[in-house]
């Protein structure tokens, strides 16, 4: 049966499998080209291998040069910028020195099998130990270098590279064993068409298992997303509220909304605020919805709320609506300034104080209208009171008592030789 397997047939599926191949790839890296690096590559290799069949299928067609030359060179290349793709998928760089060489050993020989018009078995069991190699690399690197977090998502596809490395070697094989293929290809013989169908399997799973490569990846991004989400959401020193944009009914709160506001997260999902009673002002909370739903969000809202013993918290609000899958929620976020306004109003009432005390001081170094007789002293209100009584009024100085020289005189005459003088000699 498999002798009457007709191979242009069989490389003309190839090319339409591959083709298709080639257009999920495609579609693959345009939706996730920023997200997954290496897909370009990849969906390259793939044309690469379309091309390299669709030349095949045109042999007899064309140059020989471009049929016979060029296709090895597009397999062989193509599967190497398949394994860079690879690297840069897992983000791991190997060493590429054997690489290197074998791939200009592969070149070299290529050319001169060509220039001397070698036979056919040759030049295709020089491609074959070449796609064995490159092949080997790409499974030992998704299945023993990639890290372990990746490995859950790259071992099918590696599993399925290990599948070609084998079969490969099996051509290799019978290729040094039998040198079965034919000078004009399509007359080959059943080896090859097995061969062909084989491997147009194995590209079908190889294409299958990067989708599903690529998909557990993607997923694995949505998690470590939602990860950072939930530390950030729970370490926030600010109070972040989740809520239905419809209802307005509390989905989830973080711990600092229970620092600012009271609450326990049990005592507040799926209540609303207005039955929290955090919103001092119907008629602010109203304007504050207006603006979320018409604008979309509100930034720095200054807000003053009800704390749940009744206490008043000052901040700022901020809030925006987004979809969380297919719902629309507000995601709330209030910024507690009641400590710094205790601060700043305490920082006026200091400020105040220093004013004042500097402006008292300022009148005593004015012009201060004392009596003539008994030197009292009259305020900035009219009345008249004594200079001790004033000085310790306006000033932080403090009066003491004694008797000068000359009232010593006057009122204790006895005691007046002892006194000492009242000016200096």
């Amino acid at each position: 049966m498999l002798t009457q397997i007709h191979m242009p047939t069989v490389v003309m599926m190839g090319v339409i499998i591959e083709t298709l191949c080639a257009l999920v790839m495609v579609v693959l890296w345009r939706q996730n080209r920023q997200a997954l690096p290496g897909l370009g590559l990849w969906a390259l290799h793939h044309v690469l291998q379309c091309s390299g069949l669709f030349l095949i299928l045109l042999r007899g067609r064309i140059p020989d040069i471009v049929s016979i030359g060029l296709p090895n060179l597009f397999f062989i290349f193509g599967s190497w910028l398949g394994y860079i793709g690879l690297e840069q998928f897992v983000g791991v760089r190997r060493p590429k020195r054997l690489a290197t060489l074998v791939l200009g050993v592969f070149s070299v020989a290529h050319v001169l099998l060509i220039l001397r018009g070698a036979d056919i078995n040759a030049r295709a069991l020089n491609m074959t130990v070449t796609s064995v190699f490159v092949f080997a690399m790409s499974a030992l690197l998704l299945l023993q270098h990639t890290p372990l977090r990746l490995r859950t998502c790259t071992r099918w596809v590696g599993r399925v590279f290990l599948l070609c490395t084998v079969v490969y070697s099996f051509r290799a094989g019978a290729l040094l064993e039998f040198g079965y293929l034919e000078t004009y290809y399509f007359q080959s013989g059943w080896r090859e068409s097995l061969f062909l169908m084989v491997v147009t399997i194995l590209f079908v799973l190889l294409t299958y298992a990067v989708v599903l490569m690529i998909n557990q990846r993607l997923l694995m991004r949505v998690h470590s997303e939602r990860d950072k989400f939930a530390k950030a959401f729970r370490a926030s020193p600010q109070a972040v509220i989740m809520s239905r944009l419809e209802d307005g009914r509390v989905l989830d709160v973080n711990p600092g909304f229970t620092r600012i506001f009271g609450f326990d997260p049990a005592d507040v999902l799926g209540r609303t605020s207005i039955e929290l009673g955090i919103w001092i002002s119907a008629a602010e909370r109203e304007r504050v919805m207006e603006r979320i739903r018409r604008d979309g969000r509100i930034d720095n809202h200054s807000v003053t709320w009800c704390h749940r013993d009744g206490s008043r918290v000052h901040g700022l609000y901020s809030g925006a609506v987004v979809d969380l899958d297919g719902i629309l929620c507000l995601v709330s976020v209030v910024t507690d300034l009641t400590a710094q306004r205790k601060e700043q109003h305490e920082r006026e009432r200091i400020l105040a104080e220093r004013e004042k005390a500097l402006a008292e001081v300022r009148v005593l170094s004015g012009l201060l209208p004392i009596c003539a007789s008994c030197k009292n002293i009259r305020d900035d209100k009219g009345y008249w009171s004594q200079i001790e009584t004033y000085i310790h009024e306006h000033t932080d100085a403090e009066c003491t008592h004694g008797i000068c020289p000359a009232c010593m005189k006057r009122l204790y005459p006895e005691f007046a030789d002892d006194a000492p003088p009242s000016t200096p000699p």
